[in-house]
């Protein structure tokens, strides 16, 4: 065990009130950004801190024990589990009466299967793998910010046993440390150019902060000593510059002083002025509030930002609380968001009021149930079992839920059902391995939207375009079967991740416009879809649906504020759009080019009633209104040679105002922009029955190269 000491360097760990108000500092960062992202742009970063302040305390007790030969697996998980088990089966419980209450089914569905990943600490698993375009708000995810704590629970299972080896192997844990570190960090960088949503939720692009703070413990003895090659510069320093009498003041404290300092600006100057925009996290940036945290950690608790701030017994006691404070704060925005319909930014009163009633029930937490199971002597083992046993029982009830899609059975649901399952009917994005077999070739990743409807019809027609082709096609299948022509779907998203946008939408010439590094790849995906249609001679009609007006204003009427960071000038659009009639029709296919429609200045999900709370007024929407904003996109298709325009807009806004619902009060729109089941039903058989029966009523294939469509 020598070689532990000699690596490890450090005393006993002593309790620091100033790691509590670290973590104080953590949770406040993270809840004001929830609450307040306009005060804390960056209080994202404290769950950086949170990790590094991990990786040090455990690190520390581990290796204290293994020094000590006193270590045992069993004793250190079920250290965690009274840790980590009683706040977390709290908040799953009061969630899940919550969601039976309040929750439409689909979103009861959503909380059963995340209920399972937050008590199988696969949170970060299950967000890595839903995240897509037709992926729901993450405001709508009551339990999202498990994620870390997946993360966190991930290492502890890891990491113990990795010291364990090194100690029996008799490696240098420091030197295995920073080399996994760096690896950890290397996948972050590498991730943060490739995947960003697997560089946000990969244990692997994660885990370096935790071994930051692993690090630290290892290398750094507690209060005490800094970094040896700086400490030895500096007194080699004052040696020169300074009279003997204040060389040793200065030599012992300015170290401390400077790293509290470097690493409080570094943690409050992220914390209330840095915004990421659009920009992915974590990436290199992250370095910043990992290094804060460590210099103030390494600072030691006598220092004043330490002592004076840091240690204050308010600061010490929202610490103390951090964890449930933590758990609780989330679920209730969301839930607030989910059920009021919105959470704008000047609620702050709501807002206020919610991170309130979070903190009272993290003390009430704290106190009623953490202390007496965490701290009481008594019954140790059975307490870790029965623990142990809700925690199954919360994933199966939250799987038993996912299961049977939110229980729309529930008595106060009925009523909903039928508004629900027509929204929910174009929700999913189409991937039908059906098209495959028709046209194997086509790119089918969860970017791309692919389906075949056989009817064994002679006849198929196409559909392509953006994420509003896969609405189209479901209500253009339907109505295709009942003429006798097949259907096939090949489309894909606007945009592909959208804090680190390409654009791949399958019109000839846009990959011009996408991120440099990913143009030859969507130039290959776009021939390819445009080349699967062309290669069947039974496919004789394509029709195209695309977003419009977005494309070259960047923006959306329900998210005026967010702007997409790829804009296309309108005559880039109109070339691509252009270039891509002229290739079907050259192959000797019809081309019909389907105006978008309206876009709501709501999401309409928002509008529609639910249980125990009244509907919103969708607000008014004019037909000029529609026509201002895509009045240059009109333009544009008027423009377009070879190819039938079929103008939406009189069938949305008949009378000069735009329809939300249908007279019987379904929703047209399941969101602001995508059509609902019945909207896309609706589009199939009014605006385009016409055009379909011109296509019967010529009987398929009459010399369609020739035509003047």
């Amino acid at each position: 065990m020598g070689r532990i000491k000699a690596l490890d360097a450090v005393s006993p760990l002593a309790y620091r009130p100033d790691i509590d108000g670290l973590r104080a500092f953590a949770v406040l960062a993270v809840v004001g950004y929830h609450a307040f992202p306009t005060l804390f742009p960056g209080g994202f970063i404290g769950v950086d801190v949170f990790f590094v302040i991990s990786g040090y305390l455990i690190s520390g007790i581990i290796l204290n024990s293994l020094e000590a030969e006193k270590f045992s697996f069993w004793d250190f998980y079920c250290r965690r589990i009274l840790r980590i088990f009683p706040a977390l089966l709290a908040v799953l419980t009061t969630v899940l009466i919550l969601g039976w209450a309040f929750l439409l089914p689909d979103e009861y569905s959503a909380l059963g299967k995340h209920v399972f990943g937050g008590s199988s600490f696969l949170s970060n698993f299950f967000l890595w793998h839903e995240s897509g375009y037709f992926d729901v708000a993450a405001k709508s995810k009551p339990l999202l910010h498990l994620w870390s704590l997946g993360i966190e629970e991930q290492f502890y299972i890891v990491f113990p046993l990795l010291l364990f080896l090194c100690v029996k192997g008799k490696l240098r844990v420091g030197f295995v440390i920073a080399a996994l570190c760096l690896l950890s960090f290397a996948d972050n960088i590498y991730l943060h150019r490739t995947d960003t949503i697997a560089d946000f939720y990969s244990p692997l692009a994660r885990v370096w902060e935790l071994f930051s703070g692993a690090l630290l413990r290892i290398f750094v003895r507690e209060g005490g000593g800094h970094g040896v090659p700086f400490q030895s510069m500096l007194n080699a320093w004052c040696r020169k510059a300074l009279p003997g009498k204040i060389q040793c003041g200065v030599t012992n404290w300015l170290p401390s002083a400077l790293s509290a300092s470097l690493g409080a600006i570094c943690l409050g100057g992220m914390t209330l002025f840095y915004s990421k925009g659009n920009q992915a996290w974590p990436s290199w940036k992250a370095l910043l509030p990992t290094v804060g945290t460590i210099l103030l950690i390494k600072a030691g608790r006598q220092q004043w930002i330490n002592n004076a701030l840091l240690s204050n017994r308010f600061v010490v006691g929202i610490g103390l609380v951090s964890y449930p404070f933590y758990l609780w704060h989330w679920p209730l925005i969301s839930l607030a968001f989910v059920i009021n319909g919105k959470l704008e930014s000047d609620m702050w009163l709501l807002r206020l009021g919610l991170v309130c009633v979070s903190l009272c029930l993290a003390v009430l937490t704290y106190w009623l149930i953490e202390k007496p199971i965490r701290f009481g002597n008594s019954a140790r083992k059975a307490k870790v079992w029965c623990l142990i046993t809700l925690m199954v029982c919360a994933g199966g009830v939250g799987l038993f839920i996912w299961h049977y899609s939110g229980l729309p059975e529930r008595a106060h649901m009925k009523a909903f059902a039928a508004a629900i399952e027509t929204m929910n009917g174009t929700a999913s994005a189409v991937h039908d391995d059906k098209a495959l077999r028709y046209a194997p070739d086509i790119p089918h990743d969860r970017y791309s939207y692919y389906g075949y409807t056989d009817v064994g019809g002679k006849t198929t027609i196409a559909v392509i375009g953006d994420s509003h082709a896969p609405v189209a096609y479901r209500g253009m299948a339907k109505v295709n079967a009942g003429l006798g022509f097949n259907t096939f779907l090949v489309a894909s998203t606007i945009w592909v991740d959208r804090q680190k946008p390409t654009i791949i939408t399958p019109l000839l010439g846009l990959w011009k416009y996408a991120l440099k590094s990913t143009q030859r790849d969507t130039e290959q995906r776009t021939r390819k879809m445009l080349e699967s249609i062309v290669a069947k001679k039974d496919i004789v009609a394509v029709f195209i649906f695309t977003r419009g007006p977005i494309y070259f204003t960047g923006f959306e009427p329900s998210a005026p504020t967010y702007i997409h960071p790829i804009i296309i000038p309108a005559k880039g659009f109109a070339e691509a759009l252009q270039d891509t009639v002229n290739f079907f029709k050259k192959e000797g296919k019809l081309v019909y080019i389907v105006s978008e429609n309206p876009e709501l200045p709501v999401n309409l999900r928002q509008c529609i009633s639910r249980p125990f709370s009244k509907a919103r007024t969708v607000p008014r929407l004019t037909k000029e209104e529609v026509v201002t904003r895509q009045r240059k996109y009109l333009a544009i298709l008027d423009s377009i040679k070879g190819a039938t325009v079929i103008n939406s807009l009189d069938f949305f806004c008949p009378q000069g105002e735009c329809l939300s619902f249908t007279p019987d009060g379904l929703p047209l729109y399941r969101d602001s922009d995508h059509l609902s089941l019945v909207g896309s039903h609706l589009q199939a058989e009014k605006l385009l029955m016409p055009y379909l029966l011109q296509l019967k009523d010529r009987g398929y294939i009459e010399d369609v190269s020739g035509s003047k469509e």
